[in-house]
């Protein structure tokens, strides 16, 4: 699926979205693999729950899949606009669930790219994915059980195209307190022995020695 998904992205289309992005077109087809296989990842693992594909399929309805298809060549130089942005905008949610801003980090991340170029490729995946699906369904019967197949059957695919951290199983990536730990090793000792010293000073001189002497 995914290489088909991709090879519905022209060179044209490949040079006006890096130049919306202001990016490499190494760096946007890396992106685009990457963003492309998420979704995919995303829809996958919610197949086991019929009604999320049912509403997947629901998008496609009334000729919708059909106008997706026909905007896909200004929807990389421009984004999506009216019909297209609404049926993106309802699909996002679907596949990436409240993960969306982690899947933008981690595709832009994987292909070397500004942070914010992560949002722009996931909404091109996730119009060339729904035009993928108006394809398959113009051409065949698509349905949820038929969808949920097909989903399946590329997980394996999906992990050579996926940033490391959305693999399954992939750790979380710690945040930066193991370095300030091992700062605050340095400077406990530090500020309690400077406590020892000021300390010492002033039992020096306070027990100092008589300058008075007998009467």
């Amino acid at each position: 699926m995914v290489e088909s998904i991709l090879g519905m992205v022209t060179p044209d289309m490949k040079n006006g979205l890096a130049l919306r992005l202001g990016e490499s077109l190494e760096g946007v087809q890396s992106g685009l693999g990457a963003a492309t296989a998420a979704a995919l990842s995303g829809l996958d693992r919610k197949s086991a729950h019929s009604r999320c594909l049912e509403q997947v399929l629901g998008l496609l309805e009334r000729q919708a899949g059909q106008t997706i298809v026909a905007d896909l060549p200004s929807i990389a130089p421009n984004g999506p606009t009216g019909t297209t942005a609404k049926l993106v905008n309802r699909f996002l949610p679907m596949a990436f669930s409240t993960q969306r801003h982690e899947v933008e980090a981690a595709v832009s991340h994987h292909a070397g790219l500004h942070a914010a170029s992560g949002r722009g490729l996931l909404k091109m995946a996730a119009a060339l994915v729904l035009a993928y699906l108006a394809k398959v369904q113009s051409a065949d019967s698509l349905n949820v059980k038929s969808l949920g197949n097909m989903l399946r059957a590329e997980e394996s695919n999906l992990h050579s195209y996926l940033p490391a951290s959305l693999l399954p199983g992939a750790p979380v990536v710690p945040a930066t307190r193991p370095a300030r730990s091992q700062s605050a090793r340095w400077l406990l000792p530090l500020g309690f022995a400077g406590v020892l010293l000021f300390a010492a000073l002033v039992i020096r001189l306070l027990s100092g020695p008589d300058t008075e002497g007998p009467g």
